[in-house]
This record gives C-alpha cells, sequence and structure tokens, in this order.
C-alpha cells in the first residue's frame, strides 16, 4: 500500500472538501478513526535522520517508520501522510453500532449523506467539463434542465438527478412539470376545416368528441391529405433542428478540446526544441514561444490577417 517514500492511501478514501471533519464522517458511516504520528511513535534520533530532509532528496523515505497499531482488535492501516508536523497516519475499524447511546449520531448520519453526495457531484462534473459539456446557467431553460432531470431519474444515476437539482435550485427555479403532450395535428386540422364550413354555411357542427366518426369521414380524409402534404416539411424542420443542436454541441466541445490544447502548448518548456517534443516557434528568427511571448505572437499573426 505504501510507495517507495512511505506514502500510501487506501483506494476507497474520499478526497474531503476544506472544513469536513474526517472522524465525524466516518463515525456516522460507523467507522472508528484513529491517528498517529511517527514523532510519537519513534526514537528521536530515528526520527530526525528519517525526516531531516523531509522527502526532497530521490533517497528521503518514511518507510523506517512502522505504524504502531491502536489497542483493541480489528484496526487496519489505511493510510500514512506527510503533513506540517511530521509523518502521520490512520487507523480505521468498523464500531458497535449503538446509534442510541451516540450523542448527535442521527445529525452526523445525515451530514455524512451530504458529504459522500456532494464529493461525487463535484467529481462528476469535473469530468463533464473536461468533456467540453457546459450551458446550464444561462443557456438551458427551465423545461430543458427538468426533463433533463426526468431522464436522469429514468436511468437510475442518484448523481446525475442531484446535480440538475443543484442547476435548477442555483437559478432560483423548481423543477418544471413535463411538457403538455400536444394535441393531435389531425384533430387540430379537422377543426380548422369545420370551423371554414361552419362560416361559409352558417352551420354549427357537432363537437369532435360527440360525433361519430363517419359523420366526419370527408373531412378526416381532407385532413389526411393536407397532412401528406405537410408532413415532410415538418420532419425536415425537426431534423434540421436537431442537426443544428448537435452541431452547436460538436461546436461546444471541440471550441473546450482547442483551449484546452493551446493551453497545454502554451505551457511548453522553452528547453524543448534541445529535449525534444512538440512546441509552438516562429520564423524567420527560429526561436520557441511559450507563456505571454506566444499569446502576444499569436494575437499579432490574428490581427495581421485581419488587415489591422
Amino acid at each position: 500500500m505504501r510507495n517507495k517514500d512511505g506514502i500510501g492511501f487506501h483506494p476507497a478514501l474520499p478526497d474531503f472538501d476544506e472544513g469536513v471533519k474526517s472522524s465525524d464522517f466516518f463515525a456516522a458511516l460507523g467507522i472508528e478513526l484513529k491517528g498517529g504520528m511517527a514523532e510519537n511513535e519513534m526514537d528521536s534520533d530515528a526520527y530526525e535522520a528519517m525526516t531531516g530532509n523531509g522527502l526532497t532528496d530521490d533517497g528521503d523515505s518514511y518507510n523506517a517508520w512502522t505504524p504502531k497499531r491502536p489497542e483493541g482488535d480489528g484496526w487496519n492501516l489505511v493510510a500514512v501522510f506527510d503533513t506540517e508536523d511530521g509523518p502521520a497516519c490512520w487507523w480505521m475499524r468498523d464500531m458497535p453500532f449503538a446509534p442510541q447511546r451516540a450523542v448527535g449520531y442521527r445529525e452526523r448520519v445525515d451530514n455524512a449523506a451530504v458529504e459522500v453526495l456532494s464529493m461525487n457531484m463535484k467529481a462528476k462534473l469535473a469530468g463533464q467539463r473536461a468533456k467540453g459539456y457546459r450551458g446550464w446557467k444561462y443557456d438551458c431553460t427551465q423545461q430543458r434542465l427538468s426533463d433533463l432531470l426526468r431522464d436522469c431519474v429514468k436511468k437510475g444515476d442518484p448523481v446525475d438527478v442531484a446535480n440538475f437539482c443543484a442547476f435548477l435550485l442555483s437559478r432560483g427555479e423548481t423543477i418544471a412539470p413535463p411538457a403538455a403532450p400536444p394535441a393531435s395535428q389531425r384533430d387540430e386540422l379537422l377543426q380548422v376545416a369545420l370551423d371554414f364550413i361552419g362560416t361559409l354555411t352558417g352551420m354549427s357542427p357537432p363537437p369532435i368528441e360527440v360525433a361519430p366518426p363517419e359523420v366526419f369521414s370527408p373531412f378526416y380524409a381532407f385532413v389526411d391529405r393536407v397532412q401528406a402534404i405537410t408532413a415532410p416539411h415538418a420532419r425536415a424542420d425537426v431534423q434540421d433542428a436537431l442537426t443544428f443542436e448537435q452541431r452547436m454541441s460538436d461546436w461546444q466541445h471541440g471550441d473546450a478540446l482547442d483551449a484546452e490544447r493551446y493551453r497545454w502548448l502554451r505551457s511548453r518548456d522553452l528547453e524543448t526544441i534541445r529535449q525534444g517534443g512538440v512546441f509552438a516557434g516562429m520564423t524567420p528568427e527560429n526561436i520557441i514561444l511559450n507563456e505571454e511571448d506566444l499569446d502576444q505572437a499569436v494575437d499579432a499573426a490574428i490581427a495581421a490577417a485581419k488587415g489591422e
């Protein structure tokens, strides 16, 4: 579990946000946490020899310290790490489940659940940002976010559901109800035809809901012919909208990737030309550029291409 420097963490340990009290977090999950310090467990000379240089040189290591197991059964070493006060460790074991005797137990359980969800939400959002996703703050409607939230419920991912809830909450919005399904276009066209006939004849045809279908069969035939003419155009409009949305998504993703690529190129070391690798340069000066110098050179080239 420990690396060559004597540092190691159990892979299941979460990355805590600032302000989270780790002992309370694990206690709420039924886990007892105890810490240890190398300075308190080692001979002073051995400790000084081990920590004199910190971990600044290749040969430095904290492996000379074997953390002392706490009293009692069931303890497992889950972390050895460096602190401002020197090498430290964490031991953990299951604690007896006795919530009725634990003061503040229910509050700690609630807080731990929120912390676990929060850490997973942030990790999921970081992954989506890396893929180029963005726009929930200003580019999405309340209805769109609400519909995406319901899609996540169907998929069964509580983290995605929580993120969309957070988006709506931060915008001061509630979850909008599902959009009402559009009325049958066939019936809409039929009603238009009936109204037109009524205007011409001065007669009031019966409502669609109560009239026998055979009464309206000529009108349905008319509506069907109209739909046959208009349907291909409607489908084309929908396809154009979907194609536009996909183009926008592709553009945003590509824009994010271009920005990431430029940031990487901008940070290249000037020694790359001797060490080998990818870099940005300028001719005929034959020089490598990075950081602000590369920004200025690119801005100048863009301005020159525009004739400014």
